[in-house]
C-alpha cells in the first residue's frame, strides 16, 4: 500500500514545479506561475498554495496536489506518478503532447440573458443564506450596497433546473456549470462585472478563504469597475472586489463619482496600462503587504508623476479593514494630501480605526 501523504510530505509541490523548468514568481502568500497545461496563457493564471501543498490553474481549471500534478503533465497513471517523484523508472519515459484546450467561446447576448438570470438566482440565494448574508455585512457592505452590486451567493440547489436545456449549454460554456451540471461557484460569494450596467463577468469568493479563495469565469474577464473611468481624468486602483465595492459605496453616500478598478490580484496587465493611459491622476490603494507594495511600486514606475501612493493607516492591510467612516476618511485625506502637491508615497495623516475582515 502507498502512503501517499508520506510521497508528498517528500516532494513540496513548488519543488517539483520548478523542477520541470516552470519559474514561481511570489505573490503574497501564494506562488504564481504561466500554466504549463494550456497555451497561450498570456498572464500567469496558475497558483500554487504551499499550506496545503495544492494548485489550480484559473483560466484551464487543472487543480490538484504533487501527485495530480506529474500525472497530468507526464500523462502518467497514479502509480506511474508516485514512481516518477520517488525516483524510480516509471513506463512512460517520456511526456505526451498535451491536450490542447479550446479557446473560450465568444460572449453573445444569448449568453448574457442567461448570466442575467444567474446573478437574480445567486441574488435571492444570498438573501435566503443567513451565513453568507452575515459574512457580507460584516465586510462592510450596507444592504443598500449589496442590492446594487448585486451581490450573491450560490447555496441554492437547482440552478439546473431554473435553466432550460438550451441555457444550460451557454452556463456551461460560460463556466457556471461544469460537464457533470454541478454549479462552479458552489459555496461562494458571488460579484458581478458590468458593463453598462449588465453582468458581463462573476468572480466568486469562499467565505472560509478556502483555496482558491477567488474563483473567476473561464471567460474573456473585463478590467473590474472599468465603466466607471469614462469622462474622468482620474482613477483609483485598488486590489479586490470588496475594496472596489466599498469605495462605489461610499461614492453613492458622498453623491459623487469616485472611478475606480479593481486589480482582483497584484498583476497589472496591459488592460490596466490602456485603462490608465489617459487619466491625470491615478491613486494607488492596493494592499499593505509585500505583493501590493511590489505591484504600487511598478504601476508608479510605469505611471510617472501621475501617480498618487494611497498609505493605509497603520493595522490595515487593505480597505476591507476599515470602516465605512473610515474608507471616506482616507479618499478625503488622500484627494485633500494630492491638490497640496503631495504625491508618491506622503499624505496627510488621518487618524483611522482598522477593523479585522470578518
Amino acid at each position: 500500500m502507498i502512503d501517499i501523504q508520506a510521497v508528498k510530505d517528500r516532494h513540496r509541490l513548488e519543488d517539483i514545479i520548478e523542477a520541470e523548468g516552470i519559474p514561481l514568481r511570489k505573490e503574497g502568500a501564494h506562488l504564481v506561475a504561466r500554466c504549463p497545461f494550456h497555451p497561450s496563457d498570456d498572464t500567469p493564471s496558475f497558483t500554487v498554495y504551499p499550506r496545503t501543498q495544492t494548485y489550480f490553474c484559473f483560466a484551464c481549471q487543472a487543480w490538484g496536489d504533487a501527485i495530480d500534478f506529474v500525472k497530468r503533465l507526464r500523462n502518467l497513471a497514479f502509480r506511474e506518478a508516485v514512481a516518477y517523484l520517488e525516483g524510480h523508472p516509471a513506463p512512460s519515459s517520456n511526456p505526451a503532447p498535451l491536450p490542447v484546450v479550446p479557446p473560450p467561446p465568444a460572449i453573445t447576448a444569448d449568453h448574457l440573458q442567461v448570466l442575467d438570470r444567474v446573478v437574480a438566482h445567486y441574488q435571492l440565494g444570498l438573501e435566503q443564506h443567513t451565513e453568507a448574508l452575515r459574512y457580507v455585512l460584516g465586510r462592510g457592505l450596507t444592504f443598500e450596497s449589496i442590492k446594487a452590486e448585486k451581490v450573491g451567493y450560490c447555496g441554492l440547489a437547482g440552478l439546473c433546473w431554473t435553466l432550460r436545456p438550451a441555457e444550460r449549454l451557454l452556463a456551461r460554456e460560460l463556466g457556471l456549470l461544469n460537464d457533470r451540471g454541478n454549479e462552479r461557484m458552489w459555496k461562494r460569494l458571488t460579484f458581478p462585472a458590468f458593463r453598462q450596467g449588465r453582468p458581463v463577468w462573476m468572480i466568486g469568493r469562499a467565505p472560509d478563504d478556502r483555496p482558491p479563495k477567488y474563483l473567476g469565469l473561464p471567460v474573456p474577464k473585463p478590467l473590474m469597475g472599468e465603466d466607471s473611468l469614462g469622462g474622468s481624468d482620474e482613477a483609483w486602483v485598488v486590489e479586490g472586489v470588496l475594496d472596489l465595492l466599498l469605495l462605489r459605496q461610499m461614492a453613492r453616500e458622498l453623491d459623487r463619482a469616485i472611478p475606480a478598478v479593481a486589480l482582483l490580484g497584484t498583476h497589472h496587465t496591459r488592460q490596466v496600462a490602456v485603462a490608465l493611459r489617459d487619466k491625470a491622476r491615478v491613486y494607488l490603494c492596493l494592499d499593505a503587504d509585500a505583493a501590493g507594495r511590489q505591484a504600487t511600486d511598478g504601476l508608479i514606475a510605469e505611471l510617472g508623476e501621475r501617480a498618487v501612493r494611497v498609505e493605509l493607516p497603520p493595522g490595515a492591510k487593505d480597505i476591507g479593514d476599515l470602516l465605512p467612516e473610515e474608507v471616506k476618511d482616507l479618499v478625503l485625506a488622500s484627494y485633500l494630501a494630492d491638490r497640496k502637491g503631495v504625491c508618491h508615497g506622503k499624505q496627510s495623516s488621518t487618524p483611522v480605526r482598522p477593523r479585522m475582515s470578518a
